[in-house]
């Protein structure tokens, strides 16, 4: 499977390399059900049970989720866990291709590529489940009982305080583009994604595009200011760590906050105009073969269990009654979700993308024009 890491969880073996158990005894299963699930919920853990497996896929590194499926191994001993943990346009695109040659592979999809997830709903390959945690969840993080939020980790800038003075770190959209156009405080020192090989840098700034159309000036002052663009969240935290640059505009919290937490030189900001909110998106494909221990499974991972383990991991939690991360409170900020639905499936269309980059590159390019280096 291309680009694939896999890992095998069974409650009655040592874990080992990715994976450490403390215990590597079998210990009995664990599972109550709440008293606020449907009274024939045990009938869906039997049918789980019985299935005796789950495959997930997921975008998300196996550190980080490992507690979480360590606790549904230790709930539900019965039911082995397969995880494979791949990039997100590997994911998607593994997905297709099983469906196409008649594959029954993944039983839970889980990415945070929040467009190409609907794009798989919209396509019909999800599976309708009413969850009993879905009235724990915030409103935007479910659509239609086929796609499901799991996590709501706010967009953040993240600065090095060894570089910038306090008064030198903005704390808003506003003050950051103000500094753009009127210093040259920043001149060399932001990074940012590449919205053109970054699907969630191109998500993250068609959202800042519809909070606020005066992104396109904070594109230009960027221009202005020779910032710099990388693919992934490692590449610009580690640009900023280094010192090679001083800030970075529109960071994955839940990565920003790992740095922070090991960096303390590293400051997040939650810009208090608004931020951006992003989810992984969860479905349960129409395909699986083992679709009782996919929905037991669902309500585990949105469960305050499941969410606390995440959380634990900087993983934000979609819901109210789990703790944010130290970073990553949003209590003195304007939050703005990224809404779970159909929306977000203009992202997928190849005109619109054509034309948004085509605008990001015009802004960028007019930005140099008006301060050249």
């Amino acid at each position: 499977m291309q680009g694939s890491r896999r890992l095998i969880i069974e409650s009655m073996m040592c874990l080992g390399l990715l994976l450490s158990v403390s215990n590597c005894t079998e210990s009995p299963p664990i599972s109550q059900v709440p008293s606020y699930y449907p009274s024939g919920y045990q009938s869906l853990i039997d049918a789980a049970e019985n299935e005796g497996r789950i495959v997930i896929w997921s975008s998300t590194d196996n550190e980080r989720i490992g507690d979480a499926l360590r606790l549904f191994a230790t709930k539900f001993p019965m039911v082995k866990i397969e995880y494979h943990e791949m990039e997100t346009a590997d994911l998607y695109r593994n997905f297709i291709a099983d469906v196409k040659s008649g594959k029954h592979s993944a039983d839970f999809v889980f990415s945070s590529a929040m467009d190409t997830q609907m794009k798989l709903v919209n396509d019909g390959y999800a599976l309708s489940y009413e969850s009993p945690e879905r009235t724990y969840l915030a409103p935007w993080a479910n659509w239609k009982d086929q796609a499901w939020g799991v996590t709501a980790e706010p967009v953040v800038f993240l600065a090095n305080r060894t570089l910038l003075h306090p008064t030198e770190i903005p704390d808003s959209h506003i003050a950051f583009r103000n500094m753009l156009e009127n210093t040259t405080i920043m001149k060399n020192k932001v990074v940012s994604y590449d919205p053109t090989v970054s699907a969630f840098g191109y998500l993250v700034l068609y959202q800042d595009e519809l909070a606020s159309p005066s992104v396109w000036r904070t594109v230009r002052g960027l221009g202005a200011n020779n910032a710099k663009y990388y693919r992934t969240a490692d590449v610009l935290i580690e640009e900023i760590s280094s010192g090679r640059a001083a800030f970075g505009y529109n960071i994955l919290g839940s990565y920003a906050a790992d740095a922070a937490t090991r960096d303390p030189r590293l400051k997040i900001i939650t810009p208090k105009d608004y931020t951006l909110v992003s989810s992984r998106i969860a479905i349960i494909p129409s395909t699986a073969r083992h679709p009782a221990a996919a929905k037991v499974f669902l309500d585990f991972i949105l469960s305050q269990a499941g969410q606390a383990q995440l959380a634990n991991h900087q993983l934000k939690s979609v819901r109210r009654d789990v703790p944010a991360p130290e970073h990553l409170s949003l209590a003195n900020t304007n939050e703005r979700a990224i809404r779970v639905g159909p929306a977000l499936l203009v992202l997928q269309d190849q005109l619109t993308r054509q034309q948004f980059l085509a605008k990001w590159d015009a802004a960028i390019q007019a930005g140099k024009r008006d301060r050249p280096n």
